[in-house]
Parts: structure tokens; C-alpha cells; sequence
């Protein structure tokens, strides 16, 4: 064999193996996410990516696994989350925590829906709005889905221990808030809104406050996150907390 034919062979090989490595790890996730809830993709992702970094080529040149989450990061995380539960993390009765906001419902209708129901409908649902308290945020979500107003309803509900809106779903990876809420309910514990929480962080602002929080800028984290000073007093003094419980 001439030393030209052994260049293309191995060009051949490591062309084919690189090519391996993308689709097993792809296919794989792929295959998996099409059988699971879009709250689960990045875990499909996970086990497709290490199946790929497992193969031969993989092992041959090293792939590594995607980095892990650092102490300072889990910390900083815990304390943007006591901040925003009020220190109550922890989910319990296994049921999803909600809080329906009315202004933002009012904004929503009259923005997306009012043009599409009569006036009468939305001066009904309109008054609901005004009437509506924290102790029935579930029973005007039912209201809403019998007027066929439950996208608005979803979108101004904030969902979990961490609370963040539905008109974040987008962030979060969810085609609709309504769909957003179904993941919540589905998954009412503490990992998924862990997940959830972190995931949102990552990409609100287009990662903004995400690389202000990690840089322990915390005045400049709350602006952007918040809008209050207040907000990062109890963030700093949380933080202060996260490097006891979390070593």
C-alpha cells in the first residue's frame, strides 16, 4: 500500500469517525426527544451527547463531557432562588404554586383578544379580573378556559417556586404558556423547577443578567433582573447563607 493510499485511508477513517460521533449522539437525542415532553429535551440531548463521547472515535481523541455546574454557580443559583420564593424553596402538597396577575391579564386581553370577543365577554371577564384573589388563582384559570381565554390567562400567571411568568415561555423552550404550565403541573417538585429557574436565568436578556450574577455584581444584577436596590441586599445576604449550606 503506498503512503498516498494510507493518507486517504485514514482521512477517510477520521472523517467517518467524526461523522459517527455527531450522529449517534444526535440520533439518539433526536429519537428520544420525540417520545418525550419538551421538559426532558436536555436530558435526551445529555444521554445522545455521552453515547457519541462512548464510541470509538469519541474515546480515541478525548471528547469530554459537557462541563458540570461549578460550586460558586449552584451557590449564586440557591441565592437568586431564596430571593425570588421569599426562603421558601421548597415545594410542598405536590401541587404547583401559582399566582395569577390580573394587570397583566387585562393587558393581555386587550392586546391579543379584545379584537376577536365581544365587548360584553371582555367587560365580564374584566370584572372577574378585578374580583379575583390570590386564594382562587386556579378557579379564574377555569373561568378562563370557559371563555376560551386561556393562552391570556396562562401567559399572566407566574408558575412554581421560583415564579416566573408565562409569557416567559419562549424562554424557556415551551410553544405556548398554556403548554408551559402543563410541564409545571406534570413535574410539581423541586428539580424540575431548579431546572426551569436556571434555564431562565441563562436566557433572560439574552444571558445579561446570567454574566452579571456570575461576576457577583449584584447591584447591576438586580437593575437588570428586578429593577430593585432592595432586591440586592437580599441577594447578597443570601449568598452569604449559600456558601454554608452549600459546600
Amino acid at each position: 500500500m503506498t503512503k498516498q493510499q494510507i493518507k486517504i485511508r485514514l482521512k477517510n477513517a477520521l472523517v467517518g469517525g467524526l461523522i459517527g460521533l455527531v450522529l449517534s449522539g444526535a440520533t439518539i437525542a433526536l429519537a428520544k426527544a420525540d417520545t418525550l415532553p419538551i421538559s426532558e429535551w436536555d436530558q435526551a440531548y445529555q444521554d445522545g451527547f455521552e453515547a457519541g463521547r462512548e464510541s470509538i472515535i469519541g474515546k480515541l481523541y478525548k471528547v469530554p463531557s459537557k462541563p458540570k455546574q461549578s460550586i460558586t454557580e449552584k451557590r449564586l443559583f440557591w441565592a437568586v432562588a431564596q430571593t425570588e420564593s421569599n426562603n421558601q424553596v421548597s415545594l410542598s402538597g405536590g401541587k404547583t404554586p401559582i399566582r395569577f396577575e390580573p394587570k397583566t391579564m387585562k393587558k393581555c386581553l386587550s392586546r391579543f383578544v379584545r379584537p376577536k370577543i365581544p365587548n360584553k365577554v371582555y367587560r365580564k371577564l374584566t370584572r372577574k379580573i378585578k374580583r379575583t384573589k390570590d386564594t382562587n388563582n386556579y378557579e379564574y384559570l377555569a373561568l378562563a378556559k370557559k371563555y376560551k381565554v386561556s393562552w391570556c390567562a396562562h401567559w399572566s400567571t407566574s408558575y412554581g417556586s421560583k415564579q416566573i411568568m408565562g409569557f416567559h415561555y419562549k424562554l424557556l423552550g415551551f410553544k405556548s404558556p398554556i403548554e408551559m404550565a402543563k410541564a409545571y403541573h406534570d413535574n410539581a417538585n423541586d428539580e424540575f423547577n431548579h431546572k426551569m429557574f436556571v434555564k431562565f436565568l441563562k436566557n433572560y436578556r439574552g444571558g445579561k443578567a446570567y454574566k452579571l450574577l456570575l461576576k457577583h455584581h449584584f447591584n447591576d444584577f438586580a437593575k437588570v433582573y428586578n429593577g430593585s436596590i432592595t432586591y440586592a441586599k437580599k441577594l447578597r445576604s443570601n449568598y452569604k447563607l449559600a456558601k454554608l449550606e452549600i459546600n
